[in-house]
């Protein structure tokens, strides 16, 4: 695969790894940024244990709706949790 150098039209892929405390479940994901997952099997929240930057790079003019909506949930829960620190 050919590198694509990173812009604000581009944006970096990566892989997260999950492991929950509760159930113990183990599934992995990909998103445009490192962020918490919620478990397939019993819905707890569960931070990665493990992220890697992957090759694969999207080009936001031809990313899918899904994409799109993974980047949104990332900001959300990055937005969440700013404020959920100064609330405390």
């Amino acid at each position: 695969m050919s590198s694509i150098p990173l812009s604000k039209e581009n944006k970096a892929m990566y892989r997260n790894y999950y492991h929950c405390s509760e159930c113990g479940e183990k599934w992995k994901d990909e998103w445009t940024c490192t962020r918490n997952g919620r478990c397939p099997k019993c819905d707890v929240e569960t931070a990665p244990y493990n992220s890697e930057e992957i090759d694969e790079v999207i080009n936001a003019k031809g990313s899918t709706l899904s994409r799109i909506l993974n980047d949104c949930v990332c900001w959300i829960a990055r937005l969440k949790s700013l404020f959920h620190k100064e609330a405390v």
